[in-house]
């Protein structure tokens, strides 16, 4: 059978637009907690320097998160429609994005 694709299509192009896209997610969120200085309230009382992260913070790093893993769902199903020969895989970035974004929710909701 002739093979008939010639490089990348509109979903593939979409597919690595997400994932380049979770990354910067990835790291804004990384950026926030570091600037922030996130420890837990009751660390803070044995460690009078430091502070608890501010409630700004948690709202945007939470709004960020969802993004992220609305837009990882979005990357999932769009690449599951894509596997349809041997050479299509499911990309990695994306499961580990939305696994990272859940447990990261996850952490935040339980402090």
């Amino acid at each position: 059978m002739k093979e008939r694709r010639r490089g990348p299509d509109a979903i593939l192009k979409m597919i690595n637009a997400i994932s380049i896209v979770l990354w910067v997610i990835i790291g804004i969120v990384f950026i926030i907690f570091a600037i922030t200085n996130p420890t837990h309230s009751g660390l803070a009382a044995s460690r009078p320097g430091f502070k608890s992260r501010p409630l700004w913070a948690d709202s945007i790093i939470y709004g960020l998160l969802i993004i992220q893993i609305v837009l990882s769902v979005a990357g999932i199903i769009f690449n599951l429609t894509r596997l349809k020969r041997k050479t299509d895989r499911l990309k990695l970035t994306l499961v580990v994005s939305l696994i990272l974004g859940i447990f990261t929710m996850v952490i935040i909701s339980i402090k």
